[in-house]
């Protein structure tokens, strides 16, 4: 799959220049809660991330609700 092995060259590349590369799971912007879009990428790449690390999460960061003075920012994980 061509996002692992994009991955794998990152954490390659931040090994290289002693960067803590002990990954935990990944984020993404989102605006108004668009990341709930049933036909979007979110729950499959998450269930990706928990199938390979099963504490993993997903951190969702909205920029536009941050704007009103506190960070927006958000943890999911999957479960059964």
């Amino acid at each position: 799959m061509e996002i692992e092995a994009y991955v794998t060259e990152m954490l390659r590349c931040m090994r290289e220049v002693n960067v803590d590369n002990n990954t935990v799971g990944w984020y993404m912007t989102s605006h108004m809660n668009s990341w709930l879009d049933p036909n979007g990428v979110t729950v499959e790449t998450q269930y990706t991330f928990q199938e390979e690390m099963p504490k993993s999460v997903c951190l969702v960061y909205d920029p536009v609700r941050t704007l009103s003075g506190s960070v927006h920012l958000k943890a999911y994980r999957l479960t059964g």
